[in-house]
């Protein structure tokens, strides 16, 4: 689990939610109560996973060390005793090739008006650590920008279906684009532009950067906004000199500008004052339709010299092959990493992660063996993806969207489990990203029968949906889930005590362990409700599409338009 949303996943406002028209088994659960395979979700059955999976012996499961060797061959004796196909070259391992890069101290930046003028105001010293924090998307070991020139470009954001192109009439061949924080609708809260304040995918870091690339840029320079993001600047300069997993550039990857960067909100008011142009206003102007990229006559010089180590990692994938219809696949997924061996906490150095995310995978490994508990498989495949470097950005996820062993066009739908919170039953079931997918509307009567409401995430602004492993596949176009159960309202002092508590002093932290005062009743309820939604698309004949208003819904409907799938179910 990566950066929640204010930390804030258990306090919800209710909405009721309609069922969609026009999908089967869109108003029952497709398991019956009598299904055996519910018989085998049982706490016993997944803190029995947790507890081997969030041991020392584990010694906290990070990519590249000893613990993914112990992880992954615990992954391999569980699929192999459920029956489940090695679907990578008859291996359950899908490799994942990654950089390790760490950006070293002091680096040579320079700031220097074009044809070398003077003028007032005088332009910023920018400070490395203090103002500016790099990064880079190539496996080179110095990074060179020679008098790149700086644009203005607004969100730095191209949204043809929404009207809007940052990049209109500029030419951005070999310059550097600054760019705000989120995206138009957030900043103002405008509900007419984007999705108002919740945070869509062009708002993110690596979308804009993809974008830029796109235009021809070299780099990207993001304004860090406090007010909008919600945390200090500070806290990235304690990253500075970091080292960074990163995956090594694919063939098959989206191309991103060689340099990336934050830096901080007041440098970036300084440079467009040296520009002769108001912040406030220009800012302004750049959340309204019709807004045009500023080239600001300023050049950047820089040079950054760069550690890069390569590594790798695996995913885990494991197949149950459908009866009637085994090239359509209905996708589980789970990260199975987490951070190692860390700062020591009260004497304690390995970081279990024992809810984020053993819970997760305990779930995958007891869903499948629900499903091999049946009498016979389902009309359609079942993928079992246990990721991989989940908490390093996703990579595991961004690498099988662009190496999928399953055709993308031929998944039926992802449903991501992350985190899962040991706090007991509770009567709703939160879905980040609410409004994007028809998933929605099928989880409505699968959570029904565990006693359950559908509810949004009550912070949509900061983009829960797109910090979990389902985001990578739902960027191409793959319909996704990413839903946790929660309370429903804070009304339990005691229960919202314990979302506190672990929230507050367990999260990323060796506390992240199991212990005796977990009651799984909750976790059970979330393995049981995904079980009934994936089962109710594996027996049926159903393509989940996003909804009209996703910014995912136009990739859909291309991708099954060219491999020739009718959207519709099959008559």
């Amino acid at each position: 689990m990566r950066r929640r949303p204010g930390r804030s996943l258990f306090r919800f406002v209710f909405l009721a939610m309609a069922v969609a028209a026009g999908l089967p088994n869109g108003r029952r659960a497709a398991a019956a109560d009598d299904d055996i395979g519910l018989d085998t979700i049982t706490a016993e059955r997944i803190r029995g996973h947790v507890a081997v999976l969030a041991s020392d012996a584990y010694t906290g499961r990070l990519p590249g060390t000893a613990g993914e060797d112990s992880t992954l061959a615990y992954l391999e004796r569980q699929f192999r005793s459920l029956g489940l196909e090695p679907v990578v070259n008859g291996s359950y391992r899908q490799r994942v090739p990654l950089v390790r890069r760490t950006v070293l101290p002091t680096p040579d930046i320079r700031l220097a008006r074009i044809g070398g003028a003077t003028g007032s105001p005088a332009l910023p010293t920018i400070k490395w650590g203090d103002d500016l924090l790099l990064g880079s998307n190539t496996l080179d070991e110095t990074v060179i920008v020679a008098g790149a020139e700086l644009v203005f470009v607004g969100y730095g954001i191209t949204a043809p279906e929404l009207g809007w192109d940052d990049y209109d009439g500029v030419d951005m061949r070999g310059k550097v684009a600054l760019v705000l924080t989120a995206d138009p609708g957030r900043a103002p809260g405008d509900t007419t532009l984007f999705a108002g304040r919740a945070l869509t995918h062009y708002g993110l870091g690596p979308t804009k950067q993809e974008m830029a690339a796109a235009h021809g840029a070299i780099g990207v320079l993001s304004m860090h906004d406090q007010e909008i993001v919600g945390y200090p600047f500070d806290i990235l300069k304690a990253a500075a000199g970091r080292r960074k997993y990163d995956l090594v550039p694919g063939p098959n990857a989206t191309p991103k500008t060689p340099l990336g960067g934050t830096l901080r909100k007041e440098i970036v008011q300084a440079l467009l004052t040296a520009a002769d142009e108001d912040p406030a206003s220009l800012m302004a102007a750049a959340g309204e339709r019709g807004f045009r990229a500023r080239p600001l006559g300023i050049t950047l010089d820089l040079v950054a010299h760069v550690r890069v180590e390569r590594s790798e990692s695996n995913n885990m994938l494991g197949l149950l092959r459908g009866r009637t219809h085994p090239d359509e696949v209905v996708a589980y997924s789970a990260h199975w990493d987490h951070m190692g061996i860390g700062v020591p906490v009260n004497g304690d150095s390995i970081y279990n992660g024992a809810v984020d995310n053993a819970t997760g995978t305990a779930a995958l490994l007891t869903i499948a063996a629900a499903y091999r508990a049946r009498p016979e498989p389902p009309a359609r495949s079942v993928l079992f993806w246990a990721t991989t470097c989940e908490e390093q950005g996703l990579l595991g996820s961004y690498h099988y969207a662009d190496n999928p062993v399953i055709p993308l066009e031929r998944t039926v739908a992802l449903l991501n489990m992350d985190a899962l919170f040991p706090f007991g039953r509770v009567d709703a079931m939160v879905v980040t990203g609410y409004g994007q997918s028809e998933l929605e509307d099928l989880l409505v009567p699968a959570t029904a029968a565990e006693g359950r409401v559908v509810l949004p995430d009550d912070t949509p602004e900061a983009g829960a949906f797109y910090r979990s492993d389902h985001y990578p596949l739902a960027k191409k176009g793959v319909p996704a889930l990413f839903a946790v159960g929660n309370p429903k309202d804070d009304s339990d002092d005691e229960l919202m005590g314990k979302f506190t508590s672990y929230v507050t002093t367990s999260y990323h932290k060796p506390s992240d362990e199991l212990t005796d005062a977990w009651d799984l009743g909750g976790i059970v309820q979330d393995a049981r409700t995904y079980y009934r939604l994936g089962l109710g698309l594996a027996e049926g004949t159903a393509w989940p599409n996003w909804k009209p208003n996703s910014e995912f819904r136009g990739l859909r409907d291309a991708m099954k338009s060219a491999a020739g799938i009718k959207m519709a179910p099959r008559k």
